[in-house]
């Protein structure tokens, strides 16, 4: 079972997963995916708890819990922003 994470516009990767140095970039094709256990792995379930966001995976033997990093270059609108 593996997580991938990629930037859904170039497919490249976002999180430093690999211990291994390829090439001149700090993220390679090594850091799209991590291995999370065995089997094959549920559909990611995203919790937004009071400490954060959460995500839950079901693999063989367990469930896997992952924290996304944060981004900051999201822009927050509650309801009566955008209908006043």
């Amino acid at each position: 079972a593996r997580l991938y994470a990629v930037d859904y516009l170039t497919g490249v990767s976002v999180y430093n997963w690999s211990e291994e140095v390829e090439g001149a970039a700090e993220l390679g094709k090594l850091d799209r995916s991590k291995v999370i256990g065995s089997g094959i792995p549920s559909a990611p379930v995203v919790a937004v708890l009071e400490s954060g966001p959460e995500i839950f995976l079901g693999v063989e033997g367990g469930v896997v819990q992952e924290t996304p990093v944060a981004r900051t270059d999201m822009n927050i609108f509650y309801w009566r922003q955008i209908f006043f």
